[in-house]
């Protein structure tokens, strides 16, 4: 996904993160944190750089996207996922967006 953030994402029932970045045309598994750092578990080719993503929960468990340049629809099969033992299993994503002003109070020293 680097060098740029993710563009979409989702969070499945098997507990694991799927996310799409901007630029590279792929999808990303992460299993939670076991620490201060979330596993990637897996990168897929899929062809859909810069959108963002939904999960089809059927039988066939699907990956759905859209290309940004030429504006088609996308579906992947969802390939069997590794995860490591000992990584626990997402069941929420939870946080708060913050704004500058927010943040104000930050500064380099009481970052780390």
């Amino acid at each position: 996904m680097q060098p740029y953030a993710a563009s979409g994402g989702a969070l499945d029932a098997d507990g694991l993160l799927y996310l799409s970045g901007h630029d590279k045309p792929e999808f990303n598994v992460l299993a939670a944190p076991n620490g201060t750092q979330a596993d990637l578990c897996g990168d897929h080719p899929m062809g859909i750089e810069g959108q963002a993503i939904v999960l089809d929960d059927s039988a066939e468990r699907m990956v759905i996207g859209i290309s940004r340049y030429s504006s088609e629809t996308r579906t992947l099969k969802i390939p069997p996922v590794s995860v490591p033992s000992g990584f626990p299993r997402l069941i929420e994503v939870n946080f708060v967006l913050k704004t500058p002003d927010d943040l104000s109070h930050l500064t380099p020293a009481n970052l780390t």
